[in-house]
């Protein structure tokens, strides 16, 4: 039988407690170990993404289906350049909702060095920062980017709680950040806009559609 992960309580912010509780988790991360951490939106499940390793074994935690794409989460926008390229509605978006519950699905740069087992041999994928101190500080402790899937069975409910995602994932990974309830207990809202400002949406989540439309139009106007 496999043994549980361990589990380091936090709060909502971070304060001197809380900080060795997350370079820990960062320190994982970075040598390639799974954690399960809060974020504003669902419990994501966070690796190093530039590891063809790490990543195999985070698909594997998910049973989830080679070639599905695994979102980012990311520090700044300026990290999001090294790695992706954003038009003027992608940039624009990105400074009016992030940190925020917003997904943008962007064109990727040549060698980045990412595992290309996130997004499947396609050249394109989700990135986002999100609106959560733990997650921030986690991402900034890891090297300004993370993967940002959700910590759960693929085609299962998107866990809320660290409780919940333990009872799905606790004997594939190796740490745990329990930062009590999420913000908005819904995923993020993906989209992506397309050069001449028209968007293409993915999934509508915590973020209205209703608002991002309102936003280009007013850009469009």
């Amino acid at each position: 039988m496999m043994s549980m992960p361990r589990i380091l309580k936090v709060g909502k912010v971070v304060d001197e407690l809380t900080l060795g509780k997350v370079r820990e988790a960062a320190e994982a991360i970075k040598e390639g170990k799974l954690v399960i951490y809060p974020t504003d939106t669902v419990y994501g499940l966070g690796t190093n993404p530039f590891s063809d390793q790490a990543v195999r074994r985070l698909i594997e935690a998910k049973r989830r289906p080679l070639g599905k794409h695994i979102p980012l989460l990311v520090s700044s926008i300026s990290r999001v350049e090294e790695l992706a390229i954003l038009n003027d509605y992608a940039r624009a978006l990105a400074e009016k909702f992030w940190p925020g519950p917003l997904t943008i699905v962007l064109p990727l740069r040549k060698n980045t060095g990412l595992s290309s087992l996130l997004f499947g041999g396609e050249e394109e994928n989700g990135f986002r920062i999100p609106q959560n101190p733990i997650a921030q500080a986690l991402i900034k402790g890891s090297g300004g980017v993370i993967t940002g899937t959700s910590a759960n069975i693929s085609g299962r409910k998107p866990p809320i709680t660290a409780q919940e995602a333990v009872q799905q994932l606790g004997e594939s990974v190796d740490l745990v950040l329990d930062g009590g309830e999420t913000f908005y207990k819904q995923p993020s809202t993906v989209v992506k806009v397309l050069k001449d400002g028209s968007l293409v949406i993915i999934r509508e989540g915590a973020l209205k559609i209703e608002h991002i439309m309102k936003f280009i139009k007013s850009l469009l106007a």
